[in-house]
């Protein structure tokens, strides 16, 4: 397995998630998260809480990195709040 892996669903992030945590020998009751849970993220269940899924990708040390659109660049200082739409 590479290094790194694009990912563009949450199935193909389940079969990343369970192809690290098979490698480390790690069984899916040992995290932090319930067993049912992990078979959640594995099997790419799209209501899966994202917190949850971060928590799982922490334990197993696996980074996540977002590429943005090509010609956009967010500035380092950019505000991180978001702010209303009003409609």
């Amino acid at each position: 397995m590479s290094t790194k892996k694009t990912v563009s669903s949450p199935q193909a992030l389940g079969d990343v998630v369970a192809a690290v945590r098979i490698a480390q020998g790690i069984r899916a009751d040992e995290f932090k998260v319930s067993h049912v849970c992990m078979s959640n993220i594995e099997r790419g269940n799209e209501a899966t809480q994202i917190g949850k899924v971060f928590a799982v990708l922490a334990e197993l040390g696996i980074r996540m990195t977002l590429e943005m659109p090509p010609g956009l660049i967010i500035p380092d200082d950019a505000p991180t709040k978001r702010r209303r739409i009003s409609r």
